[in-house]
This record gives C-alpha cells, sequence and structure tokens, in this order.
C-alpha cells in the first residue's frame, strides 16, 4: 500500500521577478508554518535562471529549503515558462496541485480553507478561487484592487463537476486559464501532459477540465489572489486566445466530455470575441489609431463567419451581450468605490517568516 503523501502541493514558478517572488512566496509559506497539520501541504519552487540576480535567487531559494523543507529546482538554462511550470507539477506529490504565478498574492488563510474544504468534501475534484486584480504593480504595497471579484457567480460545493465547469467556462474562460485560480488532481495533469505535451500555457485549461470530470467542484467566490496582471504569453495572446485555447477545448472530448459539448463551447466563445472584436476595432479606427488593424491580424481571418452568425443569425445576442458587459461594468465600477471605504486597501500582510532559531 502506497504511503500518504501530501494533500496539496503548492507549486512556485518564477523568472527574473526576484523581489516580487520573495513576498508573494514568503507570505503563502507563513500560511503553511501557521498550519497544525502543516504536512499536508508541500511547497515545490522552480527557478528559471535569469541574467540579473540569478545568484541571489538560487542562494534565497536553497536557504529556504533547509529552513522549511522545500522542495527547489534550479534550471541550469531558462527552459521557458510553461515548460518550467510543467517540471514543477512532475516534481510535486500532493493528491492535488496549485500553480502560484510569482507576482500572485495569496490573501491571508486562504490555504487552511483550501484544506479545509479538501476535508468537507473529499470528492472535490477541481477548485476555483476568485481573485481580485491589481489597479498598480505588484511590487507596490500601495497597490489597490482594481475589481473587488473578478467571477460573479454562486458559489460552494457542486457535486458535478463536469457540468458545473462546462457553465462557469461560459462566464469567465479566462479565469479557468489562469493558473493561480485553479486546483486540479494531480493525476489529471499526468494523463493531460502524456496526450498533450505542446508547449502553451492552455495546458493549464486542459488540467481543469480533465479533473471536474472526476467528481465534484468547488468555487469560491470571495477575493483569495491579488493577481500581478502580467501575462507571461502576452506576446503570443492572438495565437493562444483563439488557436491554442480552441485546440485544447476541442483535446478533452474523449475525457469525459463530448466532442459536441466541446464544440459547442468553442462556437460560443468565438461569437463573443468576435463581437467584442469588431467594437474594439471600431473604437480604435475612431481614434484614429492606424495601427488597430494590425493588433488583431490574426483574428482578422476568423472574423467573416462569426459576424455573419452574429449580424444575421443572432441580432439578440449582441444587444443582450452588449447590454450585459455595460452592466457588469457599472457594478464593478460601484463595489471599487465602495470597497476602501469600508475594508481599506489591500489587507496589511507580514511578509517575512519567522524562521526558527533551530
Amino acid at each position: 500500500m502506497r504511503e500518504q503523501g501530501p494533500v496539496i502541493s503548492i507549486c512556485f514558478p518564477t523568472y527574473n521577478r526576484f523581489q516580487v517572488f520573495r513576498k508573494n512566496f514568503e507570505a503563502a509559506v507563513k500560511q503553511v508554518e501557521e498550519l497544525e497539520g502543516k504536512n499536508r501541504v508541500e511547497i515545490v519552487v522552480s527557478v528559471n535562471p535569469s541574467g540579473d540576480g540569478r545568484e541571489e535567487m538560487s542562494h534565497y531559494a536553497l536557504q529556504m529549503a533547509k529552513l522549511h523543507q522545500i522542495c527547489v529546482l534550479i534550471n541550469e538554462h531558462n527552459i521557458g515558462a510553461n515548460p518550467n511550470i510543467i517540471k514543477a507539477l512532475l516534481a510535486a506529490s500532493g493528491k492535488y496541485v496549485w500553480v502560484i504565478g510569482d507576482d500572485d498574492l495569496i490573501l491571508p488563510g486562504v490555504i487552511e480553507r483550501v484544506l479545509n474544504v479538501l476535508h468537507e468534501y473529499p470528492d472535490t475534484a477541481w477548485i476555483f478561487l476568485n481573485e481580485a486584480l491589481l489597479a498598480g504593480p505588484a511590487e507596490e504595497e500601495t497597490a489597490k484592487m482594481a475589481f473587488v471579484r473578478r467571477y460573479h457567480g454562486r458559489g460552494g460545493y457542486f457535486a458535478a463537476g463536469k457540468r458545473k465547469i462546462i457553465r462557469m467556462h461560459k462566464k469567465i474562460d479566462g479565469g479557468i486559464l489562469f493558473s493561480t485560480s485553479n486546483i486540479y488532481l494531480r493525476s489529471s495533469v499526468e494523463k493531460v501532459l502524456k496526450h498533450y505535451p505542446k508547449d502553451n500555457m492552455c495546458n493549464q485549461l486542459t488540467f481543469a477540465f480533465e479533473s471536474a470530470a472526476h467528481g465534484g467542484a468547488y468555487i469560491i467566490t470571495d477575493p483569495c489572489i491579488l493577481a500581478g496582471g502580467e501575462i507571461t504569453w502576452k506576446k503570443q495572446r492572438d495565437q493562444v486566445t483563439y488557436q491554442f485555447y480552441n485546440e485544447a477545448l476541442l483535446l478533452t472530448a474523449g475525457w469525459g466530455y463530448s466532442y459536441r459539448e466541446m464544440k459547442a463551447l468553442v462556437r460560443y466563445r468565438m461569437c463573443h470575441a468576435s463581437l467584442f472584436l469588431w467594437f474594439g476595432m471600431f473604437l480604435l479606427i475612431c481614434k484614429g489609431d492606424p495601427l488597430g488593424r494590425q493588433s488583431y491580424g490574426n483574428m482578422l481571418k476568423l472574423l467573416p463567419v462569426t459576424t455573419i452568425f452574429i449580424t444575421i443569425a443572432s441580432p439578440i445576442l449582441a444587444v443582450y451581450l452588449f447590454l450585459r458587459s455595460g452592466y457588469r461594468r457599472w457594478k464593478r465600477g460601484r463595489e471599487i468605490r465602495r470597497y476602501p471605504s469600508e475594508e481599506g486597501a489591500v489587507p496589511e500582510i507580514v511578509m517575512h517568516c519567522e524562521r526558527n532559531s533551530s
């Protein structure tokens, strides 16, 4: 019989952001050290070396490994963002895995809350944690929340994880792609990597869908994460959004999902994308931006079919989406104005761990 290991492995892939990583990493370590059974949590750090501060980062990681029994992986050269994430995941031994971006801050008490969820609902296969976006750079302690909540929906436990993730995807597809907001089964990660080893950030999407097909889902609607806001694949934004993303969705057909279900999700998100793309292009042209068309170059090939569908077959859908988007912006703006007066800016967090004298 296999010896029982940690319940969850928290993976920190990092590159070239030592100060931001150190603050957020130590905040997470402090939460783990305060747990009654801290052996339930494993921490894995995978470091992609960078030119500036390489020795400082490596030395710090190794020191933390000695103090807190943390698994540290230091690559000899920069292997890329996604391979670095995968390396950390493959080194994990917990039943669940949680990839945390080095510029994302886990708010106090969240790790303990996740463990309580997994204890109370052992059938949970996928957890989604709501996030708040920062209005300023992550390294600034004075940075305030830009959105109090990103996901506006019902939370709690859902026995049918597969059904929940499909419905939720229509409201917040980017959130399911965002690794820090998602906790998966490690067995699902290993399965996906055997069938989908491509080097792109949409691996995170397939991890979530594959996990949700094996049990229940738990959605935490309170803000649990302060997201740094920097996208590691922003140079490939169009390719990831309109090619790899759809490819990853269709790949999940056969992993507890039907091809028909996944194809419907692809059509749904492409209709949304083309509608708001046309609005965006129109505004850029009105502003006299000569690069407006070029910034959407990869999407232009996909516009004719989706545009015809929207303008001819679904005029009601177009009006509905426009009104819904305006309502959400108004609602978020209302929360932003109200939030500082009630709770202040970002909660003060002790960033430095209390280190044992031993």
